[in-house]
């Protein structure tokens, strides 16, 4: 990736022009570029990005990072290990909230597998207790919805023989499960 032709004199390679083209083709987060004449040498030392989710942009897949940077798959060794999430429906809209979702979702013990944000009204999460609905994403309500959701990691065992569509969490202290039957079932109030 470094934009480098060989042979080449020490003094036309341009550091910072080195750093800047990495930076904004590879999945690191900063470039170091350094250039000695004795012996003639260039030095980069990069800090790379660690993706966290799969990511559709503007009909391109790739991975993005805890901290929203996303970059095209194809920037990525195909050895990098995908990570297991996946969000659908990032946008430039949502990049911005994606730093406090990410770190509230690492933070839980429900597994959660993705992500959809196509709906801004509602988002919606599939975990491994099933599809939780959590309506528009506030920071400090999505907190409280992941409580919640930790709080009812016991339903699938309780409710072996019935099957539901979806956990409503869009009140975080009075969560709804809608049943694939036309019955809705109300879960005991949580405590906050």
């Amino acid at each position: 990736l470094v934009p480098v032709s060989y042979p080449q004199s020490i003094f036309q390679v341009q550091p910072a022009e080195i750093a800047t083209q990495l930076e904004a083709t590879a999945p690191v987060r900063s470039v170091v570029v350094t250039r000695t004449l004795f012996p003639a040498r260039i030095t980069i030392q990069v800090q790379e990005r660690d993706p966290v989710a799969k990511a559709e942009i503007d009909g391109q897949i790739g991975l993005v990072d805890a901290d929203a940077a996303w970059m095209p798959l194809k920037s990525y060794p195909t050895s990098v290990k995908k990570p297991e999430l996946t969000v659908l429906g990032l946008s430039k809209r949502v990049l911005p909230l994606w730093p406090s979702a990410y770190r509230q979702i690492s933070q839980r013990r429900v597994k959660i597998l993705q992500v959809d944000w196509r709906d801004e009204n509602n988002l919606i999460l599939k975990t491994e207790l099933g599809k939780v609905h959590c309506g528009l994403y506030s920071s400090t309500e999505f907190a409280k919805q992941l409580e919640t959701l930790e709080r009812l990691r016991p339903l699938p065992q309780k409710l072996k023989s019935q099957s539901f569509a979806y956990i409503d969490l869009t009140n975080a202290s009075s969560p709804i499960l809608e049943m694939k039957s036309p019955t809705r079932l109300h879960l005991p109030e949580t405590k906050q």
